[in-house]
């Protein structure tokens, strides 16, 4: 999992007759995509999402949840949630097919969006 993070953007404004320093105004934030990864199996709702722009030339954007999952009291409970809005895929990776490698199949699919919120957990 990679793009839990954003950012404001910065300008600077010089002031006439002010020469100790320039004015920096917070200006638009931004967000990276996200980049899901998993082992490749029988599922295929990342691959369906992907597909159904490919199919149709459009694809209908999504709300969605990334969980950070932890051991609480013997069972995984949410320890983070990020809530992202009007997400759509931008691009979709298959596994690297390597016989000589001993390794997992892993696959991505890369999620533009329109910003990240924490989702604050009760307890």
């Amino acid at each position: 999992m990679l793009g839990l993070a954003g950012e404001v953007g910065v300008e600077e404004y010089v002031e006439g007759g002010e020469n100790r320093f320039a004015h920096r105004l917070p200006t638009r934030g931004s967000f990276p995509n996200l980049v899901l990864s998993q082992g490749a199996g029988p599922g295929l709702g990342l691959w369906d999402w992907w597909a159904e722009y490919l199919a149709t030339g459009r694809v209908a954007p999504r709300d969605g949840q990334v969980h950070l999952l932890a051991w609480v009291d013997g069972a995984l409970a949410p320890a983070r949630v990020w809530e992202f809005r009007r997400g759509f895929p931008v691009k979709m990776t298959g596994p690297e097919l390597d016989a000589q490698a001993p390794a997992v199949a892993i696959e991505t699919l890369e999620i533009a969006h329109h910003g990240l919120r924490l989702v604050r957990l009760g307890g």
